[in-house]
């Protein structure tokens, strides 16, 4: 599986945990939930990369094109659905946990030195 598919369905199942307090949301609402968030920090990543560059009013069309890549990778058609029953199949491991809370991380962190 890819680190993209592992992210994901890490932090659907995230969301997922908070079901208690959340329980008015469907799949369908965590999964573009999730799919926003991830877009947010791919485009945190792209600042990064550019920090002069993307500022102001050019930041809505990298967030759009995010978007809809991100959008069209999982949640068109409901893709996010096969990548949550595949993964539901097979425990996952620490390892890809520990890799995606790292990006987590790494990604806030370089976004606020850069900025």
């Amino acid at each position: 599986m890819s680190f993209y598919k592992n992210l994901f369905y890490l932090l659907f199942s995230f969301l997922k945990s908070f079901e208690g307090g959340f329980s008015y949301q469907s799949n369908d609402t965590r999964a573009l939930e999730v799919v926003m968030f991830i877009s947010f920090l791919e485009l945190f990543n792209l600042m990064s990369l550019f920090p002069s560059t993307i500022v102001g009013k050019v930041i809505i069309i990298p967030l759009l094109f995010i978007f809809g890549v991100n959008y069209l990778a999982f949640y068109y058609r409901g893709r996010y659905k096969k990548v949550v029953e595949s993964f539901q199949l097979m425990k996952v491991s620490g390892i890809y946990r520990g890799i995606v809370i790292l990006y987590l991380v790494a990604t806030i962190v370089v976004f606020w030195v850069t900025r």
